[in-house]
């Protein structure tokens, strides 16, 4: 493929230096919009052609063209949150040989707790404060407490070492439920032992998310979810797969809501999941950037339950450069206080029976000015990480209740004439629900754009 498509890129690029040749301030409205959008065409191929040649050329070594490659693969759950998304209840080791996939090992995440006890990270120093404090070298389960996918593969590299791994590993892959439930729609219903229901795209992540837990509430859960992880990647090696236009349908939605990542070691495929929206890293700051993160506190699958309202409000300075915001965070724990197992609603700080325990961190350029809670101050850490301000609290939401959490927030922002919006959203159970108010100081263009489908973004020129 590698000949017809620099064909194609050199015959749009060359389309692209005629097309500019035609702009001019003579040409009539109806004219000169249809070359405008024609060009948006022709640039968008072109893009979608040079990210297809990269693919042709790295694909065969992802593969294993050149010799057996590895990768972790992290399945993790929503129900009980870490800042990436879940927590990583299973793993597996997936084998790929001269385009020959195979799952040549997986297990509960405990296996991996106990066959590394006692490894370290090698350079810890690359890793912010907030996730060190999580002790990802000796819980594997917390690899997820960062945002920043990067920085999960990175801790993964180098705790996954020789000798206590036969092998060093070529990259990582993380997915979730939803994303076991999109691949369904690939392979078609499956069957795993201990549930007699076909698991297919429609019930999969509802069972997975909330449901297992209810149905298997001792040990055997952790067993299922393996079993149920083999047979999918079983079918998805062994079958026969749709076009690959069917395929990305299949799986657009879970790269979108940053569901489904993958990170290589290897410099120019890492490059390749970048243009593909899949590396999961935070965006450089372009101006106003916000993520809002919770991380479960209590040991327990209760995250099913929680849904958050986030409202946005910001003030731009009439100078461009300043800004300040007011954050309003609603959590809402609709979880019950008894009739579930404890394994869902216990908690293992001591709280009653269907308490959410979590911690929630903001992200953002802008410096804190107060956090309060019906007007009183609430205590909050604040730190660094990512070129970014964290600031974090803890809170405990009882079963059936909800508490709100105001951030003011002010600062300088680098973007000059702009002022620009990034919002990155955390894959969790049930999505947020979110507002942005902006308080003009001058007349401008709003335009809200989506050019990381990951990464929803707002830019407002100064009119």
């Amino acid at each position: 493929m590698g000949a017809p498509l620099a064909t194609v890129r050199g015959d749009l690029e060359l389309s692209l230096a005629g097309i500019e040749a035609l702009h001019s301030p003579w040409l009539m409205g109806p004219v000169g919009g249809g070359v405008d959008s024609f060009e948006r065409s022709v640039r968008a191929a072109t893009s979608d052609a040079a990210t297809a040649a990269r693919a042709v050329r790295v694909l065969p070594d992802l593969l294993g063209a050149g010799g057996e490659r590895r990768y972790l693969v992290a399945f993790g759950t929503p129900a009980e949150a870490r800042e990436l998304g879940g927590f990583m209840g299973a793993y597996a080791i997936l084998s790929a040989n001269d385009g020959d996939l195979e799952l040549v090992e997986s297990d509960r995440v405990l296996t991996l707790n106990r066959a590394f006890k006692g490894s370290q990270l090698s350079d810890p120093d690359q890793f912010p404060a907030s996730y060190l404090a999580m002790l990802p070298q000796r819980f594997w389960h917390n690899l997820t407490a960062t945002p920043d996918f990067p920085t999960m593969a990175e801790a993964v590299d180098q705790l996954y070492r020789p000798p206590l791994a036969e092998r060093r590993l070529d990259g990582v892959l993380y997915m979730d439920p939803q994303t076991l439930a999109a691949m369904l729609r690939l392979t078609g219903p499956i069957r795993v032992a201990g549930h007699d229901e076909p698991l297919t795209a429609r019930n999969a992540a509802e069972f997975l998310l909330r449901e297992q837990y209810t149905e298997f509430p001792g040990d055997d859960r952790h067993e299922f979810l393996v079993d149920a992880a083999e047979q999918v990647f079983e079918e998805l090696t062994t079958g026969t797969l749709p076009e690959p236009g069917e395929v990305a349908d299949a799986l657009a939605s879970s790269v979108a809501g940053r569901r489904l990542l993958a990170h290589s070691f290897h410099p120019e495929e890492q490059e390749l999941f970048e243009q593909l929206d899949l590396a999961g890293g935070l965006p450089e700051v372009r101006g106003d950037l916000l993520t809002v993160r919770t991380q479960n506190r209590g040991l327990n699958k209760i995250d099913a339950f929680l849904r958050r309202s986030l409202h946005y409000e910001v003030s731009p300075d009439p100078s461009g450069h300043g800004v300040s915001a007011t954050l309003t965070v609603r959590l809402q724990n609709d979880a019950p206080a008894a009739g579930l197992p404890r394994s869902i609603i216990g908690n293992r700080l001591g709280e009653p029976d269907g308490t959410s325990s979590t911690t929630l961190a903001v992200y953002s350029p802008l410096d804190l000015v107060s956090v309060t809670e019906h007007g009183a101050a609430v205590g909050v850490a604040s730190s660094r990480a990512y070129g970014l301000q964290r600031h974090a609290v803890l809170l405990d939401v009882p079963p059936g209740g909800e508490r709100t959490v105001v951030f003011r927030l002010s600062g300088l922002l680098t973007a000059g004439q702009r002022y620009h919006l990034d919002v990155v959203p955390q894959p969790l159970a049930t999505p947020d629900r979110l507002t942005v108010t902006l308080h003009l100081p001058w007349a401008g263009a709003v335009t809200p754009i989506d050019d990381r489908r990951h990464v929803r973004t707002l830019s407002i020129d100064r009119g």
